[in-house]
């Protein structure tokens, strides 16, 4: 089973379904990409779309998985 890479909250077994309901396959923490995937919950909380159009944290934090 998936789950957010940042709450743990478990992800829809379909992936289209994921996607559908706000999911994200995975985010920057400055150049370095990040696994995913990321509830839209967590999306809302802690990441931000930047200049170049993907997601990106709003403050690069110092331990990613204990924001929650």
């Amino acid at each position: 089973m998936m789950t957010c890479a940042l709450c743990h909250r478990p992800a829809p077994a379909e992936i289209d379904a994921a996607i559908d309901d706000g999911w994200i396959p995975s985010y920057y923490c400055g150049r370095q990409q990040m696994p995913g995937p990321v509830c839209p919950d967590c999306c809302k909380k802690h990441l931000r779309i930047g200049k170049d159009g993907e997601w990106e944290t709003i403050a690069p934090p110092a331990d990613a998985h204990r924001w929650n």
